[in-house]
């Protein structure tokens, strides 16, 4: 008699949890060109096309403090 044997049902990866106030990274829904979002403190950093780049953009702003200064928007600087 044959034995049956179930398929390799694919397993999602699971990440390391980073330290809090480390940052986060999000997956923005469909399809972009630059789907990973990086967030410091409800600041938007940047948009990256791998999560590895998007970690890496972590590790390097890891010891700054973020503010609102970093979200500024053309219009705010040319008003001041």
């Amino acid at each position: 008699m044959p034995v049956l044997r179930k398929k390799a049902e694919h397993k999602q990866r699971k990440y390391k949890k980073r330290a809090n106030g480390m940052g986060t990274i999000y997956r923005k829904p469909e399809n972009r060109r630059q789907p990973w979002e990086v967030q410091k403190g409800s600041v938007y950093v940047g948009a990256y096309a791998t999560r590895q780049e998007a970690e890496r953009a972590l590790e390097q702003i890891r010891d700054l403090q973020m503010s609102e200064i970093f979200n500024t928007t053309f219009e705010q600087i040319y008003q001041c």
